[in-house]
Parts: C-alpha cells; sequence; structure tokens
C-alpha cells in the first residue's frame, strides 16, 4: 500500500457515507468490513462472498453460481479474454464457498490461493460500484438485477 492508495481511498469516503443503508451496497460493504476484520480463512472467505452474493446474486436465486460468476466476470472484465478467466476463477472460489458453506470444506493449502482470488474480486468489483459514474445508484436500486442482466447482453456486443 502507497500514500497514493491512501490518498485515492479518501476520495471515496464521501460515497461510501451516501450509501443507504439496507441496499445491496450496503449489505456488501458490512460484509467487506466483516471479512477485513475476521482471522478464521473460512469465515473471512464467506464474508466476502456475501459481499460478491449481494451485488451480484440474482433476484430469483436460479441458476446462483452461473449467474455470480457470469455477471461478476462481465462488470469486471476489460476484454473478453479476461472475461472468460474471471469467470472460471470466480465459479472455482463459488465451489470453495458452497463447500465451507454446507459443511464439505477440510482446510487445504489451496484456500490462500481461493482467499487472494476472492479478495482481488471483491476488491476491484466494489472500487468499480463506487468509483464509476452512476454504478452505485444502479447497484442500489431496485433495477439492479435487471441492470446486471442488461449488462452481460451488452458487453458481448462489444467484446
Amino acid at each position: 500500500m502507497t500514500a497514493q492508495h491512501i490518498t485515492e481511498a479518501t476520495s471515496f469516503y464521501p460515497t461510501l457515507r451516501s450509501i443507504q443503508p439496507g441496499s445491496a451496497v450496503w449489505i456488501a460493504l458490512r460484509a467487506i468490513w466483516s471479512g477485513l476484520t475476521s482471522y478464521a480463512a473460512d469465515i473471512r472467505y464467506l464474508w466476502f462472498w456475501i459481499a460478491l452474493e449481494a451485488l451480484f446474486g440474482p433476484e430469483d436465486s436460479s441458476e446462483l453460481s452461473h449467474k455470480l460468476a457470469e455477471r461478476i466476470a462481465f462488470f469486471i472484465a476489460e476484454s473478453s479474454t479476461d472475461a472468460r478467466d474471471l469467470f472460471r476463477k470466480a465459479k472455482k472460489c463459488y465451489g470453495v464457498r458452497s463447500k465451507i458453506v454446507h459443511g464439505r470444506w477440510t482446510h487445504s493449502p489451496d484456500i490462500d490461493e481461493m482467499m487472494e482470488d476472492t479478495e482481488a474480486i471483491v476488491r476491484t468489483a466494489f472500487r468499480h460500484v463506487i468509483a464509476k459514474p452512476n454504478m452505485l445508484a444502479a447497484f442500489a436500486s431496485k433495477q439492479r438485477d435487471q441492470f446486471l442482466a442488461d449488462l452481460i447482453f451488452e458487453k458481448t456486443k462489444i467484446i
């Protein structure tokens, strides 16, 4: 972390203060904070996935892992290659999340790699939400789900 990172972070403060309690972004922010202050890897991991599900989860919960990975990939990626890689990474990380939640996970060395990937996804996604113009409003609105569904089709035209 550099002094420039801290300076950039201070510019986000007014945006963070404007987040409406109860919105998907508010829930994500609280989950991120809980993850950052948790020590146990499996619990931290779950908090970060709660944040990602709050931001990118579909309203109807159908095809959850696929839609989450797809929405994350298209929201963050700059190219089709990046989107493809992010989609695979998010699916794999979500699989670890599911094992933890369902009591099927045992501590393994790959948790560090999965945690790094998950933290990078959370960090990048949340930064885009609060830094890009109009993103906070889109994610905090009741049209978040439709916005994310439309994003996939808009990006496929470009990529």
